[in-house]
């Protein structure tokens, strides 16, 4: 795992080379081993490959990077991890490539030596990286299928930089900041970020999951962003035994392949089943592997999951390491965490994730394996049923609705009403859907935005469209499994593994995103997902039946690293006070209204609500970034 920080700079410009050099030192977290910054001169300006390197793979120095080809027309540099290079490697050793390195960042240089685009396409893992072509003078820049490792970019005249880290383009940017009124709107008003390719900088986009971009130096043109992965949900039918056979065999060759690292690795560990199938796996192939995990233990008995916790160690016979927060932590590391994660965020529950990388950290750990990503691939979501739901009305089995609408309930906190106001979402659009929301209190009416102010800046305020899923029966909910994995949703749990993670040099995997076995799950018929009765994860857990204990799979409960929003906000009590006494000038906040709310809250007049949340945590993060 590392940083990167490239582009072109023509020999006009006004911005000193010298600068850069010195903000790849923001990096550091990101590739605390080594750091190096190569600027190759050209007719009309400088190529900038800047790199900063967390040793995982072959952590000898001739792996660092830049790294160039033997030939050496391309110049790489990369961030991530290329699950199948051990395949790949050998597959170009057929073709007479050799090799002087054991990392998988050669792999890479040699397989876009051999393949150039081609490359992508056989790529599993996660990966963000620029590759310079000193002989066509251009760039490409590459994300990865799912958006699990961050690339922002920046371009002004004839220049272009792109890095891992939204704060050295922000430092870097050649024209003044300014915020994306349209991007704070959506936020504020849906909750909604991290989508879109937009940033909460105007000038500062994010690289789309799955797309690339080209930049022809000598012709200063740079593409659209372009996509190069389609992920899909074509119906395999496959019976459901094979299916639990394949399910089994696809997502254990994934734990091993991300098992693969010159660094010990650890697990974090929640006690629900996502976490728990890792680290069970783990045991299951590896007997001997000596393992530690890591859980956050909430002081609510309520919401605690230290009694999960405790089987699966005892189960496992793996070193456990709980961490628990204490209240005047969230009050010293909240800036923290904002600058950590470059942009506003959703809620506070990402700061338990937070605590437990630091500690991660400070036993001297560097790779860790995550469950993210599983809900959204095994169909673990309480949403996911209303979609089932909509799935069997369609295809006119009104019976079989009626039993899954009854039994659904049972399972993942889920209620009736839950499934019948996910099924009326599905069902509806635009304004109506809107209305509907509202009434259901799944959407929010926002108080603290003139929008008036807004439409006259140009903002467009229409009613969001909820995604429609397709018009083919039986699909719902795996078209809807695919758009959130792509689109929305995972995009911003991503978002907060990475930058969290890389806060503490930290390389955080999520083996459920192994390519294969994405596209295996969302291949499978709905009922193989989500059961006739409403069950969640349902293939996956009979998969997972004689890896994982009885009783976690049987769990009807679904928690995972949770912290109180309200517990949150009354230990940031004075912070957020003396924040609202400082004023920041921004036309389209009601702060009357905003500092009335607060007083109420902390009277206890008025309960907790992610309105009040995004509103705090974008004030706060505008004061520190403007």
């Amino acid at each position: 795992m590392c940083g990167i920080l490239g582009g072109f700079l023509t020999n006009n410009t006004s911005f000193e080379i010298k600068k850069i050099k010195k903000n790849l030192d923001l990096l550091f977290k990101r590739g605390p081993d080594s750091k190096k910054m190569d600027i190759r001169n050209f007719n009309i300006g400088n190529f900038i490959l800047g790199h900063t390197r967390l040793s995982i793979i072959d952590i000898s120095q001739d792996a660092n990077q830049p790294m160039y080809s033997k030939n050496r027309r391309y110049g790489l540099i990369f961030n991530g991890v290329i699950l199948n290079y051990v395949e790949l490697k050998n597959e170009l050793r057929k073709k007479g490539r050799k090799f002087l390195t054991n990392s998988d960042t050669e792999v890479l240089l040699n397989a876009w030596d051999e393949w150039q685009e081609e490359t992508i396409s056989k790529l599993d893992g996660m990966f963000a990286f620029g590759i310079f072509d000193f002989i066509d003078s251009t760039i490409t820049i590459v994300r990865d299928r799912y958006g699990i490792k961050p690339i922002f970019y920046y371009s002004y005249n004839n220049e272009f930089l792109f890095s891992s880290d939204i704060s050295v383009l922000k430092k870097l940017n050649f024209s003044k900041n300014e915020l994306n009124w349209k991007r704070t709107y959506d936020y504020l008003e849906y909750g909604k970020y991290d989508f879109e390719g937009q940033t909460f900088f105007s000038n500062i986009f994010n690289l789309k999951p799955g797309h690339l971009i080209k930049i022809n130096v000598l012709k200063n043109k740079i593409s659209d962003q372009l996509k190069w992965s389609n992920v899909t949900n074509k119906l395999n039918k496959i019976s459901y035994q094979d299916a639990v056979h394949l399910t089994k065999e696809l997502f254990l060759n994934s734990i091993q392949k991300n098992l693969r690292s010159d660094v010990p690795v650890a697990a974090a560990l929640s006690g629900g089943i996502d976490s728990s199938a890792i680290v069970c796996a783990i045991k299951y192939l590896e007997p001997d592997y000596k393992m530690n995990t890591f859980s956050f233990i909430d002081s609510n008995q309520k919401i605690s999951e230290e009694k999960w916790i405790d089987i699966i160690n005892a189960f496992t016979g793996f070193k456990n390491n709980k961490v628990v927060i204490k209240s005047d932590k969230l009050n010293n590391d909240f800036d923290n965490l904002l600058l950590a994660q470059g942009e506003p965020f959703g809620g506070p529950s990402i700061y338990a994730q937070y605590v437990v990388y630091n500690y991660i950290n400070k036993r001297g750990i560097k790779v860790c394996l995550d469950g993210q990503g599983a809900d959204e691939v095994i169909g673990g979501y309480n949403g996911f049923p209303g979609l089932r739901l909509h799935s069997l009305l369609e295809q006119k089995k009104y019976n079989s609705a009626l039993n899954f609408l009854n039994s659904s309930s049972n399972f993942c906190n889920n209620s009736k009403i839950d499934s019948l106001k996910r099924l009326l979402d599905s069902l509806t659009s635009g304004k109506v859907n809107y209305f509907l929301k509202k009434i259901n209190n799944l959407g929010e009416n926002f108080q603290y935005i003139d929008h008036r102010v807004l439409k006259e800046k140009g903002v467009q305020l229409d009613t969001p469209n909820n995604f429609k899923t397709v018009a083919y029966k039986d699909r719902r909910m795996t078209e809807f499994l695919k758009h959130s994995i792509s689109t929305f949703g995972l995009q911003s749990l991503l978002r907060h593994g990475d930058r969290n993670s890389m806060q503490f040099s930290i390389e955080s995997r999520v083996p459920f995103l192994s390519n294969e076995f994405v596209n295996h799950m969302l291949s499978l018929p709905e009922n193989y997902l989500v059961s006739d009765l409403g069950e969640p994860k349902y293939i996956f857990k009979d998969a997972m039946n004689g890896i994982v204990p009885k009783e976690i799979l049987l769990r009807k409960d679904k928690i995972g690293f949770e912290v109180s929003g309200e517990q949150f906000l009354f230990s940031l009590k004075e912070n957020i006070n003396d924040w609202f006494n400082n004023e920041i000038n921004l036309p389209f906040l009601n702060i009357k209204n905003i500092k009335e709310d607060l007083e109420l809250f902390f009277l206890k007049k008025k309960k907790f609500s992610y309105k009040m949340w995004r509103i705090i945590n974008f004030y706060r993060w505008h004061q520190l970034n403007f």
